[in-house]
């Protein structure tokens, strides 16, 4: 808790601490069989809407927050 910011992913429910870069961007650094050792990758929030660049290779990394 506190002020950070964490990237939780599942269902194996991975989580990856987000530092800030600049404005509303911040990186994080993936850990997998895909990404290799000192990989980053950047999520990007812009108003509702949080674009993961990891997830959107395939254009599935955009997240829309709905209306609540």
């Amino acid at each position: 808790m506190g002020d950070s910011l964490e990237l939780t992913v599942g269902p194996g429910t991975v989580v990856w601490p987000l530092d800030h870069w600049n404005g509303d961007v911040f990186v994080f650094e993936p850990f997998s069989e895909n990404a290799a050792l000192g990989s980053v990758s950047q999520a990007t929030f812009d108003g509702s809407t949080l674009e993961i660049e990891l997830l959107d290779e395939h254009g599935l990394g955009t997240f829309t927050r709905a209306a609540g």
